[in-house]
């Protein structure tokens, strides 16, 4: 920041510099082009803040939606799993998730009369 000696020495200057009869000019001139760019850095300060609050209710947003989700796949699994015949396998078992649980009431899980003595028939 200037001091009041710095600004004095500036006014002396532009007093010898443009002369008494151009300093009240320039003073105003100065004046509009100092409230023009408050203005504009007010506008655009206003856009900027306006900006970050809608970024940070993305933010949030985002955040809250993860907690949500969890909850909600399991019960969109299980209906797919039922459909099917299949029991759901639980997280992290790959071998349950390759080969799917036979029911007692599939035709692989009884034997034919036949083949007691372990061959399979050709059917």
């Amino acid at each position: 920041m200037l001091s009041i000696s710095h600004l004095i020495i500036i006014f002396l200057v532009a007093l010898i510099v443009f002369g008494p009869e151009k300093l009240p000019e320039l003073a105003r001139t100065l004046s509009k082009l100092m409230r023009e760019f408050n203005r504009a850095t007010g506008g655009l300060r206003e856009s900027l803040e306006q900006d970050l609050r809608q970024l940070e209710r993305e933010v949030l947003e985002q955040r809250q939606a993860p907690a949500a989700t969890p909850a909600a796949a399991p019960a969109m699994a299980l209906p797919e799993a039922a459909s099917t015949g299949e029991t759901p396998a639980p997280p992290g078992d790959a071998t349950a998730a390759s080969a799917p649980a036979e029911s007692p009431s599939s035709p692989s899980a009884t034997l034919p009369d036949n083949a007691a003595d372990g061959h399979p028939t050709a059917a």
